[in-house]
């Protein structure tokens, strides 16, 4: 796989499946933008992962994902694949157990937050984009 040229954001970008995918991303020749809500944790990242540029986003916060777009058009004129991996796991419980609050943070991050960040990169850059 060749993405010498490509341009790549992965959310949660900073560990996990998020950084393995990152890296890959980077190994295959992409520029590669990972974001998280952990600065520190980014700029780990950003010295494992060659080709990469860190931005602070917490995936719930609205204005925060509208600029890792804004940024990233910025920094590299174009985004190309977004890799929308940011996600929380909650304590496993019953479901009759859990509140709202657990609820609605559950969908904000692992639903809308992402939702946000792919209406703004359609509306900011309207081109064919790969999305995983």
């Amino acid at each position: 796989m060749k993405l010498t040229g490509k341009v790549a954001l992965v959310t949660g970008g900073s560990r996990g499946i998020g950084f393995a995918v990152a890296k890959i991303l980077s190994e295959n020749g992409a520029s590669v933008v990972i974001t998280s809500k952990d600065s520190e944790k980014i700029k780990q990242a950003e010295a494992k992962i060659s080709n990469s540029f860190g931005i602070t986003c917490n995936i719930k916060k609205k204005n925060e994902v509208l600029n890792v777009i804004d940024q990233t058009i910025k920094k590299f004129g174009k985004l190309d694949i977004l890799v929308n991996n940011a996600g929380i796991f909650p304590k496993i419980k019953q479901l009759h157990e859990i509140d709202e609050e657990e609820w609605n943070e559950v969908l904000d991050v692992n639903l809308t937050g992402n939702l946000d960040l792919l209406k703004k990169q359609y509306h900011t850059y309207k081109k064919h984009l790969v999305v995983l």
